[in-house]
């Protein structure tokens, strides 16, 4: 067993500390800090080495904590470590791409490339982190998952009382009572066609803002509710359009976090984590 003992105050004594490559399997002593927070200076300064990042310093202080049973101060560490990795990488983009702009023609043709990939590495960066933690906060998912599914409840409640919901039905469509209903009123035909409980409306699927928000935000699960209502577009001020956009920008945050989440889970997102 290699123990690690030291303290905050020898940190600061030494010009350079290099622990790339140190490995040890506890930390012990009454006054080695122990948690991330306190070992955060001491791995920012020993994890560069001629101004180059090295990640095994914090891939080995996640180790030994989680091994140790702090999961939540091991993920700290995983968290941090990608953070500056996508940082360092972001560097050496920018510096690839000032690098082409001031070649020569040939190779000043490459600096879209570069610029199209500093791009989509900064996306990925930030939603990995914000939706995941980079893979290792799976659970930020559900966050997501539930503040979404509450603000488009609010969203489609409302929708719904201002007639922007009609049913998604072609017999429907056609049938005497939505036709009566759309002569009394063109735009918010809905409310007068299912108000009357002694019509045939009133065995139609009740329309549910709640489920119909979570049929809409989850991918490839289905419940009913999607399929039996849609949004109209012939509203007052077009707020039917603006819906709809937003409908589709709902479903594709539904695919992005449900996705990300599943493969923080499975361990897809995660990377050069501690065995």
């Amino acid at each position: 067993m290699r123990d690690l003992a030291d303290d905050a105050e020898s940190w600061r004594k030494c010009i350079y500390l290099t622990l790339d490559g140190f490995a040890y399997d506890r930390i012990g002593g009454n006054i080695s800090p122990k948690t991330f927070a306190t070992r955060k200076a001491w791995l920012e300064k020993g994890s560069r080495f001629q101004d180059e990042f090295r990640p095994q310093p914090y891939t080995q202080f996640a180790k030994v904590m989680r091994a140790a049973g702090h999961v939540a101060e091991a993920r700290k560490a995983l968290v941090e470590r990608d953070r500056i990795l996508f940082a360092e990488a972001k560097k050496a983009d920018r510096a690839a791409f000032e690098m082409a702009l001031q070649a020569d023609q040939a190779t000043r043709a490459d600096s879209g490339k570069i610029w199209w990939r500093m791009q989509g590495r900064r996306l990925w960066a930030g939603l990995s982190h914000g939706v995941v933690g980079y893979g290792h906060r799976p659970e930020r998912a559900l966050f997501w998952v539930l503040g979404f599914w509450l603000l488009g409840t609010l969203l489609y409640f409302i929708a719904y009382r201002a007639g922007l919901m009609v049913p998604n039905s072609d017999v429907i469509m056609v049938s005497a009572e939505w036709l009566e209903a759309v002569k009394a009123d063109r735009l918010a035909p809905t409310a007068l066609w299912s108000g009357d409980a002694v019509r045939a409306s009133a065995h139609y699927e009740t329309f549910f803002a709640g489920i119909y928000a979570l049929d809409l935000f989850l991918p490839v699960v289905d419940l009913g509710q999607e399929k039996a209502w849609a949004v109209t577009t012939p509203t007052v001020f077009g707020w039917g359009w603006w819906l709809r956009l937003a409908s589709f920008a709902y479903q594709i945050a539904g695919w992005v976090v449900i996705s990300m989440g599943l493969a923080a889970v499975t361990g897809f997102v995660q990377r050069n984590d501690p065995e």
